[in-house]
């Protein structure tokens, strides 16, 4: 005989196995009616329903809270491949615009030619380097223009980021001479370096953009901001025409000889 009246029992997971024995015991239970659940406003113990509970043992919890792990982790790796590359625009952008913070921090750039290294920045895609080596350098820093021209394989300095030589590109350039192609639509640093540039040229109120077609790209294909700058702009396009490639020579160089200071800026 087992007598449980004034024990005080939680009816709870931890006395399920307890109340199934009774329904399965022969053991003589001495008043079993009066036993009572004390964390359920004292309903007897007869009346405890184990089965509502719902109760989930040590294994069975286990596996369910791997498995959603698992799930979970799944999901997210996919949505990470999905978004790879915004995740990667978002985070360039991210560092780009802490380095020209940083930049601005130390003052707008000099116009007076003590800090201007370069006469210009080029922006363009490494898959039309060609055009950029065997034709603008040679003939931009030729002896009838005489410009100073910066571009990434030659003037960006060795083991820095990339954030870092793109921001000093463009900070210490009077201009920035984007070649538009196919590939240069395509590009997300070429892309990031228009960013930067128009940040610049919000902050310190100066037109620094020339824009050489060398390619034409649908209007579909190109960035937004590439849209907005070649509706801004007045592009010079290429041509394989020797005469027409004295105009073109001719015509950049007098866009790059123009002056882009805000009035508020000139120096006497």
């Amino acid at each position: 005989m087992l007598g449980v009246v004034f024990n005080p029992l939680a009816c709870d997971c931890d006395l399920v196995w307890f109340r199934n024995w009774i329904n399965q015991t022969n053991v003589i239970f001495v008043d079993l009616e009066h036993g009572t659940c004390k964390n359920r406003n004292g309903i007897s113990l007869i009346s405890f329903d184990a089965n509502s509970l719902k109760c989930y043992n040590i294994t069975i919890i286990a596996v369910i809270s791997t498995c959603s792990s698992v799930a979970f982790l799944v999901a997210v790796s996919i949505l990470i491949y999905m978004f790879r590359w915004d995740i990667r625009y978002w985070n360039q952008r991210r560092l780009l615009k802490k380095q020209y913070e940083r930049l601005q921090d130390e003052g707008p750039p000099l116009v007076d030619g003590i800090q201007i290294r370069y006469d210009a920045f080029v922006s363009y895609n490494s898959k039309d380097v060609d055009w950029v080596l065997k034709s603008a350098l040679p003939t931009l820093e030729g002896p009838e223009f005489n410009f100073r021209l910066c571009v990434d394989f030659r003037d960006f300095l060795v083991g820095e980021a990339i954030a870092d030589n793109i921001s000093d590109a463009i900070k210490y350039s009077r201009k920035m001479l984007i070649v538009v192609t196919k590939n240069f639509a395509k590009s997300e640093w070429c892309y990031f370096e228009m960013e930067m540039a128009k940040t610049r040229m919000f902050d310190t109120h100066e037109d620094i953009f020339v824009v050489v077609i060398l390619e034409h790209v649908a209007s579909r294909k190109m960035p937004t901001l590439l849209q907005k700058i070649l509706r801004k702009k007045t592009y010079i396009e290429w041509t394989e025409n020797p005469d027409g490639q004295k105009v073109f020579w001719t015509r950049l160089a007098a866009a790059l000889n123009t002056p882009n200071v805000h009035h508020d800026r000139l120096i006497t």
